[in-house]
């Protein structure tokens, strides 16, 4: 009688993609931050900084596609 080896290597699956213990994985949210972890894949929310409001004078907020933190630019001078 033989047994059945466990040959799945250790690792995480998200979106077809295989990931390794520890690896970063990217999803669509780019507010998430995940790692493959014992088998699971593990998120938290990015913390984004605290912006005046309203912003400055000569200063704006700024909010990119597909970034999580919206950032405040100022000229300079």
């Amino acid at each position: 009688m033989h047994k059945a080896l466990n040959c799945m290597p250790k690792g995480c699956e998200y979106g077809g993609i295989f990931y390794k213990e520890g690896d970063r994985v990217k999803t669509q949210d780019p507010c998430l931050e995940c790692i493959c972890d014992n088998r699971h894949i593990q998120c938290r929310l990015k913390m984004c900084p605290m912006l005046p409001e309203p912003p400055p004078p000569s200063c704006h907020i700024l909010q990119r596609p597909n970034t999580c933190c919206p950032r405040l630019l100022c000229q300079d001078g």
